[in-house]
C-alpha cells in the first residue's frame, strides 16, 4: 500500500519467489474504522484539502474488496485469495499515547498534519483524545482493525 509503483514492486516480488511459493499480504481496510475515525478523520474535518497526496503513499489503497487481488493477478500471481476481516487490536496505553505515536510515524498523513494551524492543535487534540477514549477498557484502547488479507502463488 506504500509502494510508489505497486505493480513494479509486486512483479519484482513475484520474480524472486521460488516456483510454488506463496506470498501473503496484509493491508488496511477502509478509513471508516475506530482507529482512523478517531484520529486522522477528525483532523481532516478541521483542515481544508485532500486527506492524502494524490499518487503518494495510501494506507487505504487496497481497502475496496478485490483491489489487492487484482494487483496480485496483474503482477503474475496465481491462486489468489483475498478476504477482509476485523481483527482484535488493543493499544496498551492512554489515548494521548495512541495519538502521539500516530502523529510521530504517519508519513502518508504528514501533509495533512502540516496544514493544521498551530492555534487549532489544542482543540483537535482534545477532540481526538475524547474520541479515542470511547474505546478505552482495562487493557488500554480496544479498537479492533479492519484489514485486507491476500495471498498469491507463483506458478
Amino acid at each position: 500500500m506504500f509502494f510508489p509503483d505497486v505493480e513494479r514492486a509486486l512483479r519484482e516480488l513475484h520474480r524472486v519467489l521460488k516456483p510454488g511459493a506463496r506470498a501473503c499480504f496484509l493491508a488496511w481496510g477502509p478509513i471508516e474504522q475506530p482507529y482512523w475515525s478517531t484520529t486522522i478523520a477528525i483532523v481532516h474535518k478541521h483542515v481544508d484539502g485532500p486527506l492524502l497526496v494524490a499518487g503518494g503513499p495510501n494506507p487505504f489503497r487496497f481497502a475496496d474488496p478485490g483491489g489487492l487481488s487484482q494487483a496480485l493477478r496483474q503482477s503474475g500471481f496465481a491462486d489468489v485469495q483475498e478476504e477482509t476481516r476485523t481483527v482484535p487490536w488493543t493499544w496498551p496505553g492512554a489515548a494521548e499515547e495512541v495519538w502521539e505515536q500516530l502523529k510521530d510515524v504517519t508519513n502518508p498523513f504528514l501533509p495533512l498534519l502540516k496544514r493544521v494551524p498551530a492555534e487549532q492543535w489544542p482543540a483537535i487534540d482534545a477532540e481526538v483524545h475524547a474520541a479515542i477514549r470511547r474505546y478505552e477498557n482495562v487493557d488500554g484502547m480496544k479498537f479492533g482493525a479492519s484489514v485486507v488479507l491476500a495471498s498469491g502463488r507463483k506458478s
